[in-house]
């Protein structure tokens, strides 16, 4: 994989170039294949995500623990209301709490949605 994806950011399709987009597709297509064949991969091995959700999913967070142990890493499931972000007795930023994940993780996966047009994206900038 090239080393130009590291530290960079997936918000939106378009911030990403063709070329980029496209390598990310044949990785996919490859570890997809190598899973059907029963081929391991630890392409992840010894690498952490944490995921960040503001809204519940099965889906979402089954897909994502399933693919990083697949893949040989860990997944970290994180629920706001079971942290303390806005707790009037020690309110934690979310900006402060995502510092601390990316120094001790590799990954962070946020879902979010609001009921307003474009909530989530401004929360997640």
């Amino acid at each position: 994989m090239s080393s130009s994806f590291k530290g960079k950011d997936l918000f939106t399709c378009q911030e990403w170039t063709l070329e980029e987009l496209e390598t990310v597709f044949e990785l996919s297509r490859d570890l997809k294949l190598k899973f059907k064949t029963g081929q391991p991969t630890e392409i992840l091995k010894n690498k952490t995500l944490f995921m960040f959700f503001f809204a519940t999913s099965t889906r979402t967070r089954n897909s994502f623990e399933a693919a990083m142990t697949q893949l040989g890493g860990h997944a970290h499931y994180l629920a706001p209301r079971t942290m303390r972000l806005g707790d009037p007795g020690a309110p934690e930023a979310i900006k402060d709490t995502v510092g601390v994940l990316d120094r001790y993780g590799h990954a962070i996966a946020i879902r979010c949605y609001f009921p307003n047009y474009g909530e989530g994206e401004k929360l997640i900038r």
